[in-house]
């Protein structure tokens, strides 16, 4: 039997679709703009690399997925949150392609910042003024007019063996229910979280620096024996070692902490390509289990040699 096809929209420096092969899948198409992320996916083994933007991509696969980690600044709190008035808004045309390029399973990768709600809004307001409202009037009602089964969940990395706190939102759509990933990590569960010191191998405390002029909330300094906090895309992750030194961490260390392999390679002249390839990527594991759990519903067993 063939190998279930994949097409990943908004594919960036390959998190979901290293995932995505270690669960067994092949990738038909590989859709993102960025020359970088291209060069990066290149680098690592992907082919069917298409650098182009997500609205002007029009090839047909009729994949078992499609996967779209459509960009997150329009809802992040770290952002302006100009909501669906962001340009950066790509939702519409990834519904294009869904009708395009019909799917048998759809998964949407964004922040939890989707599913919060403003203070002002009201069922009588415009949904585009809301992030919580946008994904509950528009996103999941284009959804459901097109899949039998919608759900939307969280997922926390660390629970699947990443070494980093990372809650992000997932909506999953389908012709048949699938099921949510269990983790696996963490208190109560079959294994102990992944530590800083575990991945890198560091006895040090880690803070998060400063994120903006406007915004100077730290993260909470954490020390090697627990989970990082979300890695961001600006490098400004502060190491301090226990003789009174300090330094922020390599683009190849925030890759370890999301979980990708140290053979893993980036594209890029400049670090902060690098950081910001790193900290826009879905963590590989948590992408894994899920398409573990696509696969499992459509009664397909993982190729010989998938990662486990």
């Amino acid at each position: 039997m063939s190998r279930p096809t994949s097409v990943s929209l908004c594919a960036g420096a390959g998190g979901e679709a290293l995932g995505l092969r270690w669960a067994g899948f092949y990738h038909a198409a590989l859709v993102e703009i960025e020359p970088e992320p291209c060069e990066t996916l290149r680098l690592n083994g992907f082919e069917n690399v298409r650098q182009i933007d997500v609205a002007s991509y029009c090839e047909q696969h009729a994949p078992l997925l499609t996967w779209a980690s459509f960009p997150c600044q329009p809802w992040s709190t770290q952002g302006k949150r100009k909501h669906s008035e962001d340009r950066r808004n790509l939702w519409p045309a990834i519904v294009d392609q869904l009708d395009n390029d019909p799917p048998k399973t759809f998964v949407g990768e964004n922040v939890v910042g989707l599913a919060q709600h403003v203070k002002a809004c009201a069922p009588l307001l415009p949904a585009a003024n809301c992030p919580g409202c946008y994904l509950e009037r528009v996103i999941l009602r284009d959804l459901r007019a097109r899949f039998a089964f919608v759900d939307c969940y969280r997922l926390n990395a660390s629970g699947f063996g990443v070494p980093q706190h990372r809650r992000r939102l997932f909506i999953v759509a389908s012709d048949r229910p699938i099921g949510r990933p269990v983790p696996t990590h963490g208190p109560g569960k079959a294994l102990p979280w992944v530590t800083i010191r575990d991945a890198l191998g560091l006895e040090i405390r880690l803070d998060g620096g400063r994120n903006s002029k406007a915004n100077p909330r730290q993260e909470r300094p954490i020390t090697s024996s627990e989970p990082c906090f979300t890695i961001g895309t600006r490098g400004n992750q502060i190491v301090r070692f226990s003789d009174g030194t300090k330094r922020r961490l390599e683009p190849e260390e925030c890759a370890i902490l999301m979980g990708y392999p140290a053979t893993y390679r980036f594209a890029g002249r400049y670090k902060i390509g690098r950081f910001r390839q790193i900290g826009n990527s879905v963590c590989p594991a948590v992408a894994e289990a899920i398409g573990r759990q696509v696969m499992a519903a459509h009664e397909i067993r993982p190729p010989r040699g998938s990662h486990c």
